[in-house]
């Protein structure tokens, strides 16, 4: 156990041993490396429920706590255990504390666990800074503790009576994610996969029409300051750049990849969604959200070496792509996937890229079925467009249909012609 020895001196980040941690349960995605979060807050003394347990036989007080789904100790109290014959493994589990400060466990070790006559195997997470041992919620399950589900919607947040106190309720509580900034997913990262032989191809710059040169340079500007794309002196790739003016006054910037790397790119198998199939998820709602993922793509990192074969060719230099840009073939596919995964275990939450629609029978399942879907969003540090979010309607629009507790509609833009069609 020496490599707990650099870690059990001090406290963590300002956090001292009187500090409770509790994880939230937000989030269940197989091969994504989670970012938990962990709330620090001070819990008086006689407050506390503590209960004794044996870990490998050794008894050790700890402080039950039914937020925390994990069971956490650190690395000084795990030494006093003195159980050499216990390994410690490494965990791709990540922690955020409540002011938004990330850390990752030491390591997690698998112990046998026993408290009067019950009895299992599980995991223990070992942490470097001081705190009091804690008993989550997994481990409370196995010891029957508490054997019922614990709410996932705190009863200290008042239920809406209304759409409209619903609708402000989410927006106040969640103002982080509505605002329209690029995040991005931690631990997670794209590899674009290339057909052998790979050769780089570097084209030169296109032209950019004067008139948009300005609002050109100020996104290639705004990116790197984001961090998404990175000036670069040398590079073996290059593609030049496709400038899609927006209504707004703006402007979009792509690359035109078919030219470069699309050709020497193996396809993404994984399926997009049947539109039909979504909304047969849709079927029973009565009260619908929709919401739409800001800058989609660009929330997900590739690796080194995509990066370097996504690098843009343009008049103010070369710049290697950190972000998953648009117009790469399999960017849908890899997002898709990506959405999937994070929302699968969401109630009455669907995902067509990134606009995602939520149902209710009630207005107050709904306001829950939206607010798991925020914490989510929040855990994987996604943003929305608060222009394109649409709250507990009992009729929307989605996908070019009309949903309602009726049923799937198609919207009168789709058949206006034949409605509008002269008699013959």
């Amino acid at each position: 156990m020496d490599e707990l020895s650099e870690h059990c001196d001090g406290n963590y980040a300002g956090y001292d041993d009187t500090d409770c941690l509790s994880t939230d349960s937000r989030g269940s995605m197989g091969f994504i490396n989670h970012i938990r979060e962990v709330h620090l807050i001070k819990t008086p003394n006689d407050d506390r429920m503590l209960m004794s347990v044996k870990i490998e036989g050794k008894t050790l007080t700890m402080e039950a706590d039914s937020g925390s789904r994990y069971t956490l100790i650190s690395a000084n109290h795990f030494k006093s255990l003195q159980l050499p014959q216990t390994s410690i493994s490494s965990t791709p589990v990540t922690l955020r504390s409540y002011t938004g400060h990330t850390f990752k466990p030491i390591g997690l070790a698998r112990v046998n666990v026993q408290r009067a006559n019950k009895k299992f195997t599980g995991d223990l997470y070992i942490v470097g800074f001081n705190t009091e041992p804690i008993l989550g919620r997994q481990w409370l399950r196995e010891l029957q503790i508490f054997p019922e589900p614990v709410q996932t919607i705190s009863t200290s947040i008042p239920i809406p009576k209304n759409a409209h106190d619903a609708e402000n309720a989410l927006k106040e509580e969640f103002a982080d994610i509505f605002k329209e900034d690029v995040g991005e997913v931690p631990n997670y990262k794209i590899s674009l996969k290339f057909k052998e032989p790979v050769k780089p191809v570097f084209l030169k710059p296109r032209t950019v029409p004067f008139s948009l040169k300005p609002l050109v340079e100020a996104e290639l500007n705004k990116l790197e300051a984001q961090g998404i794309i990175t000036k670069t002196q040398f590079s073996e790739w290059g593609t030049p750049l496709v400038v899609i003016p927006k209504p707004n006054g703006d402007v979009r910037i792509c690359a035109d990849y078919k030219v470069t790397v699309n050709p020497q790119l193996m396809d993404s198998r994984y399926p997009i969604p049947i539109i039909d199939e979504i909304f047969s998820k849709m079927d029973g709602g009565k009260i619908f959200c929709t919401f739409d993922v800001h800058k989609a793509f660009l929330n997900l990192t590739v690796d080194k070496q995509s990066a370097a074969a996504l690098a843009l060719s343009t008049h103010l230099g070369t710049y290697q792509v950190n972000r998953l840009f648009f117009g790469i073939k399999v960017a849908p596919n890899e997002f898709q996937k990506f959405m999937d995964e994070m929302i699968s275990d969401l109630p009455g939450v669907c995902a067509y890229f990134d606009d995602i629609v939520v149902k209710g029978q009630t207005l107050e399942e709904c306001w829950a079925n939206s607010r798991k879907l925020l914490e989510r969003l929040r855990q994987f540090n996604l943003h929305l467009n608060p222009s394109k979010s649409k709250f507990f309607r009992q009729e929307l629009t989605y996908l070019g249909h009309t949903i309602s507790s009726r049923g799937l509609q198609k919207t009168r833009q789709k058949v206006e012609a034949i409605l509008d069609a002269p008699k013959p």
